[in-house]
């Protein structure tokens, strides 16, 4: 945890609050439940926010803790096949069903929050002043959609968020700023 003390000391001492994010945070994964405890009340203190790749293994986050204490919690990856990771392809549906399979989820609303982290935590870890503040009723208890949005999204087929998650659906429709730039997987 001596790495995440640092961080927190550097983001206090800085007044760098909200303008931090911790990426992987493997420490919270590895490290005793009291000292987890202590770091995750540190990290929502400070508004720092973290990101998972969602590694499997010993490294799985803690995500009702971080989810609870109000931290901003985003998900990505770190490459698309690469030498050192060769299990990346930037689809960040693929991801979001790997957050849900190493966290071991298996109820709708528990496999919508692993969505609601993809999606609007995403949109939290970059702009902490637009956040839901990591929704009070769940993680997936609000659209994410606001009166006067850009209207960025992707649109997909489904019967519900988890069947989507699930069936990891290849037609899609991205909308940019209002626009469709993208049909099925053909750039327009």
């Amino acid at each position: 945890m001596f790495s995440l003390d640092l961080i927190c000391e550097r983001v206090r001492v800085l007044n760098m609050q909200g303008k931090v994010t911790i990426s992987h945070a493997h420490a919270l994964a590895t490290a005793s439940s009291r000292a987890v405890e202590s770091a995750i009340e540190d990290i929502a203190a400070l508004d720092i926010a973290v990101t998972t790749i969602a590694p499997g293994g010993n490294r799985v986050l803690p995500l009702k803790l971080l989810t609870e204490a109000g931290v901003r919690l985003g998900l990505g990856q770190d490459g698309m096949r690469d030498y050192w990771s060769p299990f990346g392809d930037a689809d960040m549906l693929s991801r979001t069903w790997q957050l849900a399979f190493v966290q071991q989820l298996r109820k709708d609303s528990d496999i919508e929050d692993c969505l609601a982290i993809a999606t609007l935590g995403g949109r939290a870890v970059l702009d902490p002043d637009r956040t839901h503040r990591l929704f009070p009723d769940g993680l997936a208890s609000t659209t994410g959609l606001d009166i006067g949005d850009r209207a960025d999204m992707v649109l997909l087929p489904g019967e519900s968020p988890t069947s989507v998650v699930m069936d990891k659906p290849t037609r899609r429709t991205v909308i940019r700023a209002g626009k469709v730039i993208a049909k099925d997987g053909v750039l327009l």
